[in-house]
């Protein structure tokens, strides 16, 4: 898992007000196949995630751990 832009990645977190600016994205590849994503939106309460494993029919990626990385992200970007 990544995120979508390194130059975002780096503005995100050295201007902080950015963050609400910019939504946070994260791809999840495996073997340079980019099989979904994980998208933050902040709010004035709560961010919110939205996951998209649409490229993964197969289901190569075990969903629980596309749903543990995702309370991961929000524990470490939680600012």
């Amino acid at each position: 898992m990544s995120e979508d832009s390194t130059v975002l990645a780096i503005l995100r977190r050295f201007v902080d007000f950015m963050t609400y600016f910019l939504p946070v994205e994260f791809v999840i590849r495996k073997d340079s196949v980019v099989y979904g994503s994980i998208k933050k939106k902040r709010a004035l309460w709560r961010d919110r995630y939205y996951i998209d494993m649409r490229n993964d029919g197969e289901a190569k990626i075990d969903r629980r751990l596309v749903v543990a990385l995702s309370v991961l992200l929000d524990s470490i970007n939680n600012q």
